[in-house]
């Protein structure tokens, strides 16, 4: 078992990175970063100001920033 999980802590990044596949804007709704999610079957989504990366948005943060409008 150790010999496996060394294997696996060697792999490069790349192996086990999931590619880009929707990007969100700095500026973008709530109602937006839902539908995007639900859409693509997201957990997580890289958030983009002038074309750079300035975070991520999580599923976690959204249900919590919706339970905070409705509570």
């Amino acid at each position: 078992m150790t010999s496996q999980i060394r294997e696996r802590a060697e792999r490069p990044v790349g192996d086990v990175m999931q590619p880009i596949k929707v990007t969100l804007q700095h500026d973008d709704h709530l109602m937006k970063i839902i539908y995007k999610m639900v859409e693509n079957n997201l957990s997580m989504i890289p958030v983009l100001r002038d074309g750079s990366v300035v975070g991520v948005v999580r599923s976690v943060d959204v249900l919590d920033e919706v339970s905070r409008l409705v509570l």
